[in-house]
């Protein structure tokens, strides 16, 4: 297929050429694998709100906007036709409020967005160099720059429904769910099998972690929305994260017994009607909702079943030199 200027595709035929528009063409691949036919309607609806999370961001005039095609968008507008086509499917579609509690950015204007002092004092002379940002409140990000007093977390801490949305998680399991499937059928209390049979639907798999571990979670970008999102009012952005793994991981290896190890990577984001085969690696992989946060994680994961872990202070010491740190009370 060839993307042509008028955002229509040329689909080439034996003998045959016609011109089809790119919404027309994701629904008919759509049709052809119908992997949305089996969830109820709200899990459709909580679909389309993860969707338009992660399409949506904050202007610096303060407005939603939407994220380019060339960044991400065009697959999330691909993924929101699907839904689209699948509620036409079902002669359905979206209810009135349906966005309720969906975690799209906060417009602020006509005033300008609070985060927008932050990016300004930080941002210039990034120019297109890779960098990792840690986010949070000054009084405890001040003496992690200064001090290098660094905070590592149990991962299921994360699970507090005090946190708000876009800290929630259970980074301890995760749901899939599998394509309507034949199967081999048998007896729970005899173990006796049954003979072969096909599932009503989607098959909802959960993976659980028999272990907790410990994670230091960043973002890859200065966005404006994640301040809003965490409640931050500074940041430390880390311009030489090769330097700082190393700090922090020699930092770790004084502070915890040798049967932890070390790993310091990009989050896989997971559609989870849509999953990849194999194993899912739940120490480095989130649900596809948390997609617009870009997380890169630290996270330390033991030889043998670690509980009841509480949060821990490493010291990596002053970085200061490969790193620049901003708070909200100063102005640009």
């Amino acid at each position: 297929m060839i993307w042509i200027p008028d955002r229509r595709l040329v689909v080439p035929f034996p003998g045959l050429v016609f011109p089809m528009r790119r919404d027309e063409f994701w629904r008919l691949s759509y049709r052809r694998n119908r992997y949305l036919e089996h969830p109820t309607e709200e899990e459709l609806m909580s679909r389309a709100r993860d969707i338009i999370s992660n399409i949506t961001e904050l202007t610096y005039d303060g407005k939603i906007g939407m994220i380019l095609p060339t960044e991400g968008g065009a697959f999330w507008i691909e993924l929101f036709t699907h839904v689209l086509e699948e509620l036409a499917l079902r002669g359905s579609g979206f209810k009135e409020g349906f966005l309720k509690d969906a975690a799209v950015p906060k417009p602020t204007f006509p005033i300008d967005p609070r985060a927008k002092s932050l990016v300004r004092q930080i941002g210039p002379g990034l120019g297109n160099q890779r960098y990792v940002v840690k986010l949070g409140k000054a009084k405890y990000l001040q003496p992690a720059f200064e001090q290098g007093r660094w905070r590592i977390s149990p991962a299921s801490s994360y699970a507090d429904p005090s946190l708000n949305a876009a800290q929630r998680d259970k980074e301890l399991e995760m749901n899939v769910y599998l394509p309507k499937c034949k199967m081999k059928l048998w007896d729970g209390k005899t173990g006796k099998f049954k003979g072969d049979g096909e599932s009503l639907g989607n098959i909802k798999v959960t993976s659980h972690l028999k272990t907790d571990y410990y994670v230091s979670c960043l973002a890859g970008q200065l966005d404006l929305r994640l301040f809003d999102d965490f409640d931050a009012d500074s940041c430390i952005v880390v311009t030489d994260y090769r330097e700082f793994a190393k700090r922090v991981f020699a930092a770790a290896r004084r502070a915890l017994p040798s049967w932890w190890h070390g790993i310091f990577r990009s989050v896989e984001y997971i559609d989870p009607f849509r999953p990849p085969k194999g194993d899912l690696d739940l120490f480095s992989s989130k649900d596809f909702r948390f997609w617009y946060q870009k997380e890169v994680r630290f996270a330390w994961i033991p030889d043998r079943e670690a509980k009841n872990l509480d949060h821990l202070q490493l010291e990596v010491g002053d970085i200061s030199d490969i790193a620049r740190f901003a708070n909200s009370r100063v102005t640009a």
